[in-house]
């Protein structure tokens, strides 16, 4: 009997060990309400949805395997000020304390909780971070000044309105469909990209800026009484309720928004600020068929919006001059024409502005500015001042900033350029505009040639006349070139039609290298400029073409490439503004390198710091009559130096003309090849030997022709070697090279070749 009451007793000590109690503190209030748990109640739910009583072997306790069979647990008003042992409910997956006294709430150890709700409560701050299930949080009417959400991509829903947060990110939350955060103290919302975003409620904040261009599926969006001066949705297609009153605003963007925009609470109501909406010209009778309350008499709706506005900006009006004689700033000093400027706002960079005359107003918004002339060459000159730093307000606007420069030491730097005014027709008359400019620091004098093909071509003139002519070049002689100045020479030839002898047929492409000799020169790659075109017998007259063709050769990484987008108005009633934009492949170009070269009519250069580049051609009037309706733009742009043998790059604009829909140009594509297209055959004008070689290599010259550069590239494209202005008779140096083959490439004042050889 006595083995008996010992083994008894042994079994229920074991059995009470394995039933963990949780120690609740004996006031607790929170052991109280859990203890009140029935099947008659709906405090706690477990794993198939039935109501339970927690305590469930009646002991008036909380056992932890208890606990953890608790799957749902409502306890909203039950005026709980601790829940200070809610861990133990592992494997709760919805949690309503809402309407309660809590001042805290840690949630990290409900790994596979998906719903919490906590809402009006006395909580300052919230983590929810590591909860990798959750899916919904409603957390509003709280005192919350920081709301944490690392590692929850399944969070759909959030209501985390009237609280104080100042700042919220949500950028995370690629899964999230409806973010509720009105009635806050918020100055930055980042919502990023999130492409399940429906809903958007933001009201009663402090907003000042608002970038919505990555809610691709956003439908209602309210963010009445902030204090944004703009906003733009444009391109939202799936927008149908926007509600933006009560704001300072001045400017709407609209542009291409939902078509089935059906609610707008009409800003101009309660923002009486409001002086300007943009929205395409087809879309303006919708738009006021969509507004609340009274039309909008006093706001001009209008369809392009990258003109200035004077009532959104404050402006500074900048210049540059040249001081020539290095004599001191006078009214002799020459502009400095195509000159960028940068901006950094608020010590963030902000915009680039280019323009031909070197003249620029740039519009900006409140805030401190910092003005900078940017030059491709900055160690060719000095600037004075090397900056200029406005404030607005605070300053009169425009301010003025007025830069003189004077030169840094001797450069000598000469740059050429080539490209089509026409198409090339079998037959027809063609024009080229050769552009020859001194970008350095020296007054210089030399010779402007052009080699082409004669045989299936005859030169008709050239503006200014010939210095002279022999078979497949024409030559130029210019003198007293100054620094900075720029000049042009106009070329007519006439294409041989398809019955000459050679002919010339459609898709025949034409070869032409213009080249610049003066004195040595510091960047003589671009002493050479070649324009490869297409023979066509119809064009599309608003495209768009990378002057050196379709295929290039390695030596154009990371180096310039030169594009020509042409436009033709031909509507029926003249074009008052024409506005080409330009999405610049960033993993291709680098955007901050573009240079306007030359354009048919004054232009602006934008771009404000995304892969946007704006050429505006404001106020030009551009005629419809077929004689005078064309306009162009010529630009350079670097490659990236990442860029390997096989790669190709591609370019493309969009058009606008006034009000009107874009015109897309075609998609102007450009493959990097080992070795780019000949000018003309190697072995006509240079003998290779030995080859294979094994120390030196040398190169002989059959006829006259004076070589700027020599380069070496490995079998994948690679840049090896590369010399300027050579002696050829003292050979080229190969002894370090590795066994294998390689290209050699010949920059001449004939054009470009290319040669292969072996080293030993």
């Amino acid at each position: 009997m006595t083995k008996l009451y010992i083994f008894l007793f042994l079994t229920l000590s074991i059995v009470a060990g394995n039933a963990q109690i949780i120690n609740f503190p004996a006031d607790s209030n929170f052991k109280w309400v859990l203890l009140q748990s029935a099947t008659t109640t709906a405090i706690a739910i477990d794993v198939n949805n039935n109501a339970i009583q927690i305590d469930a072997n009646n002991n008036n306790e909380i056992e932890i395997s208890e606990a953890q069979s608790v799957y749902k647990l409502n306890i909203n008003q039950r005026q709980l000020s601790d829940l200070q042992w809610l861990s133990y409910f592992t494997s709760l997956k919805k949690l309503d304390c809402s309407s309660n006294a809590l001042t805290t709430l840690n949630v990290s150890a409900l790994s596979n909780l998906e719903v919490l709700d906590c809402s009006t409560n006395n909580l300052t701050t919230l983590d929810v971070s590591g909860l990798s299930h959750l899916t919904a949080l409603v957390c509003r009417q709280n005192r919350l000044t920081s709301l944490e959400f690392n590692n929850c991509p399944n969070i759909l829903g959030i209501d985390c309105s009237v609280n104080n947060l100042i700042a919220l990110d949500v950028s995370s939350l690629q899964r999230l469909y409806q973010l509720y955060c009105y009635t806050n103290e918020l100055r930055t919302l980042n919502l990023g990209i999130l492409p399940e975003l429906f809903i958007l409620e933001c009201s009663q904040n402090q907003l000042t800026d608002l970038k919505l261009s990555g809610l691709t599926v956003i439908n209602r969006i309210d963010c009445n009484g902030n204090l944004l001066t703009t906003l733009d949705v444009s391109n939202l297609a799936d927008l149908e309720i926007l509600y933006c009153a009560v704001n300072p605003m001045l400017a709407l963007y609209m542009s291409y928004v939902g078509p089935n925009l059906s609610q707008f609470y009409n800003p101009s109501i309660y923002s009486p600020t409001l002086k300007y909406i943009c929205i395409e010209l087809g879309r303006q009778g919708a738009l006021r068929n969509a507004l609340y309350d009274t039309p909008l008499n006093t706001v001009e709706i209008n369809s392009y919006c990258s003109f200035n506005l004077p009532w959104l900006f404050y402006n500074i009006n900048a210049s540059a001059k040249f001081d020539a004689g290095n004599n001191g700033c006078d009214s002799n000093d020459i502009p400095f024409q195509n000159l960028k400027y940068r901006v950094n706002t608020n010590g963030l960079f902000g915009s680039l502005t280019q323009t031909r005359t070197g003249n620029a107003s740039i519009p900006l918004r409140e805030g401190t500015h910092v003005i900078s002339p940017i030059l491709p060459n900055p160690s060719y000159f000095t600037f004075s001042p090397a900056s200029a730093t406005v404030t607005f307000p605070g300053q009169t606007s425009p301010a003025i900033a007025n830069f003189y420069m004077v030169p840094n030491g001797i450069h000598n730097d000469l740059e050429i350029s080539i490209f089509p005014m026409t198409v090339a027709k079998p037959g027809f008359d063609a024009v080229y505009k050769i552009i020859y400019k001194n970008n350095g620091t020296t007054t210089q004098s030399g010779t402007v040639n052009l080699n082409f093909n004669d045989a299936i071509m005859n030169r008709v003139s050239t503006s200014p006349v010939l210095t002279t002519q022999s078979t497949n070049v024409l030559s130029w002689a210019f003198t007293n070139l100054k620094p900075l100045e720029a000049k042009e020479i106009t070329v007519i030839f006439n294409i041989n039609s398809q019955m000459d002898t050679p002919p010339v047929t459609m898709q025949d492409n034409l070869s032409y290298t213009a080249t610049i000799i003066g004195a040595t020169d510091l960047t003589p790659v671009d002493n050479t400029a070649l324009l490869r075109q297409r023979v066509v017998s119809s064009w599309d007259p608003n495209d768009k073409t990378c002057l050196e063709g379709e295929t290039v050769g390695p030596e154009l990484i990371g180096k310039y490439v030169h594009y020509m987008i042409r436009f033709e108005n031909t509507g029926t009633f003249a074009a008052e503004n024409v506005v080409v934009k330009d999405m610049i492949d960033l993993s291709k170009f680098d955007v901050n390198s573009i240079d306007v070269l030359s354009s048919s009519h004054p232009v602006e250069t934008k771009f404000s710091g995304s892969n946007k580049i704006e050429f505006i051609f404001e106020n030009i009037n551009l005629p419809f009559d077929d004689a005078n309706n064309d306009g162009y733009v010529v630009f350079k742009i670097k490659t990236k130096s990442i860029l390997v043998v096989g790669n190709s790059f591609s370019n493309q604009a969009n058009i606008y003309f006034d009000y009107n829909s874009p015109i897309v140009t075609n998609n102007a594509t450009t493959t990097i090849a080992a070795l780019s297209v000949n000018d003309f055959e190697f072995s006509s004008y240079f003998t290779l030997y030995p080859n294979p070689a094994e120390e030196m290599l040398n190169i002989n010259t059959r006829k006259n022709i004076k070589i700027s550069s020599i380069s070496i590239y490995d079998i994948s494209g690679r840049l090896i070697q590369s010399i300027s202005n050579p002696e050829i008779n003292s050979g080229i140096d190969v002894s370090s090279l590795k066994t294998g083959n390689y290209f050699l490439k010949i920059n001449s004042d004939k054009g470009t070749t290319n040669a292969k050889f072996a080293k030993k």
